[in-house]
């Protein structure tokens, strides 16, 4: 299964430039970034200017498919904001409509 096929993604620097990987990949683990370079996830914070190398574009056209890891829960549910309305407590609902 290829990375872009798991669903989820970070951005993570990597030889000179910021490379989407994996969301599923631990610490320590090694796999690949989305454009198939070799990669062992450290875990670790990166330093400031790591975030500044060059995105890339073959990384960012993959990841255009896939979820960030920060949007996304654990059970596969979209991340949201506390405080934001779910569908059924949209402003629109009154209360009145049969739901399906």
């Amino acid at each position: 299964m290829t990375a872009a096929a798991r669903g989820t993604f970070r951005w993570w620097p990597v030889d000179g430039g910021r490379h989407a990987i994996p969301g599923e990949l631990q610490p320590g683990q090694t796999g690949e970034t989305l454009c198939r370079h070799p990669v062992t996830y450290s875990g670790g914070e990166p330093c400031k200017r790591e975030w500044l190398w060059p995105t890339c574009s073959i990384c960012y056209e993959a990841a255009r498919s896939c979820t960030h890891v920060s949007r996304a829960s654990r059970f596969g549910v979209p991340w949201q904001r506390a405080g934001e309305p779910t569908p059924d407590d949209s402003p629109l609902r009154t209360g009145s409509e049969v739901r399906p």
